[in-house]
């Protein structure tokens, strides 16, 4: 009991007392902390819009015209620059990219966070892939790609710390 009046004044908003425990012996959260792992998952969710809005940006300039991502995608299917069949896997998933991105949120939502991290990393590395085949390209590579580039790896990095920070047993 002496215990408890010692401490009562002394928790600060967000703190965890490891002698405060409920009938489960987890230690109660009091409210307002952010952790680190709720930052994480912000961050995931910043990040993953950053970089699926870049999609939407100028990634290619050819002469007096821009192109985004999705109509690079496009020229190149037009103009055969990869075989059939990779091209047909390229088209269909740099088209999914924004869905996977929300999807990733969703799962978010409901706590799946695992999941989450998987779809946001895969949406990273499909945009990393993407934007550095464009920004070694010859032609001349608009703001779009190294900015694809950045958030795209910014986005696996953060997907895989969201994913290491999460104790989850799902």
């Amino acid at each position: 009991m002496v215990h408890a009046e010692a401490t009562a004044g002394s928790h600060d908003a967000g703190h965890v007392d490891p002698t405060d425990v409920g009938a489960d012996r987890k230690p109660v959260r009091r409210p307002g902390w952010a952790t680190a792992a709720a930052v994480l998952r912000w961050t995931l969710v910043a990040v993953a819009t950053g970089a699926v809005a870049v999609t939407f940006a100028p990634w290619l300039r050819t002469g007096t015209a821009t192109r985004t991502s999705y109509e690079v995608v496009r020229a190149a299917d037009r103009l055969g620059v990869l075989s059939p069949g990779s091209q047909a896997v390229v088209s269909v998933v740099w088209s999914f990219l924004p869905l996977a991105a929300a999807l990733a949120v969703l799962a978010l939502v409901c706590d799946r966070v695992r999941l989450a991290a998987g779809l946001a990393a895969t949406v990273g590395l499909v945009e990393v892939f993407l934007a550095s085949a464009i920004n070694n390209a010859p032609r001349s590579a608009d703001w779009g790609a190294p900015a694809g580039l950045v958030l795209g790896s910014a986005l696996v990095v953060v997907a895989l710390a969201t994913a290491w920070t999460t104790r989850s047993s799902r």
